[in-house]
């Protein structure tokens, strides 16, 4: 069991937890997808598509691709490994933060998100 404070026993300053999705999460995500299906039942998403020239028919299809598509990324490039500063402790503004230790960087990759709207 990890010291007060959050830290673990296997290193000075080594945070041991994973987040997980707590309760709170599914819940928020429960009453986002109930409002959205009682704007589609009122006709609200129907009005504010037929008013830029879609035509109602197709307001499910285009919500539907515009899900599908924001899992969607088309890489562009790829920014090469450089090394970084870890494993050391900093203080900002007068509190101290500890800096993860990296075993391996990869780089970054830029993409571009295919979601339409």
């Amino acid at each position: 069991m990890g010291a007060p404070g959050g830290f673990g026993a296997g290193s000075p300053g080594a945070r041991t937890s994973i987040k997980e999705p707590r309760r709170d999460d599914h819940a928020l995500f429960l009453f986002l997808y109930l409002i959205l299906i009682a704007l589609i039942e009122i006709n609200v998403l129907a009005y504010a598509y037929e008013m830029i020239g879609i035509n109602q028919r197709y307001i499910f299809t285009l919500l539907l691709l515009s899900l599908l598509g924001s899992y969607v990324n088309l890489p562009i490039y790829q920014l090469p490994p450089e090394e970084v500063r870890s494993g050391g402790l900093i203080f900002f503004f007068g509190v101290p933060h500890v800096i993860p230790m990296v075993t391996h960087w990869p780089g970054t990759v830029i993409a571009v998100n295919l979601e339409a709207q």
